[in-house]
């Protein structure tokens, strides 16, 4: 077949790559665990206030499960409808 011949009828539509994927979650979760790192040992070392750091990895570790659990449901459920990122 001679390309000169073709025509735009027969090439169909062009592939997208990628570009209507969301944010990632984990990417989210990371950045939100390593600003509440920073943030605690900035106060600890800025302030006289002492924090107890079984605590506060508790508390963040729990958060970000929490978090990366929801993302992973919402992902499947959009999946299932068929919306984007599907």
């Amino acid at each position: 077949m001679n390309p000169q011949n073709v025509s735009s009828q027969t090439l169909g539509p062009v592939p997208t790559t990628g570009g209507g994927r969301g944010v990632r979650v984990r990417t989210v979760v990371l950045g939100l665990v390593a600003m509440a790192i920073s943030a605690s040992v900035l106060v600890g070392s800025l302030t006289r206030a002492r924090l107890d750091s079984t605590v506060l990895t508790l508390i963040v570790l729990i958060g970000a499960g929490v978090a990366l659990l929801a993302g992973g449901i919402a992902a499947a459920v959009r999946e299932a409808r068929g919306g984007p990122g599907a």
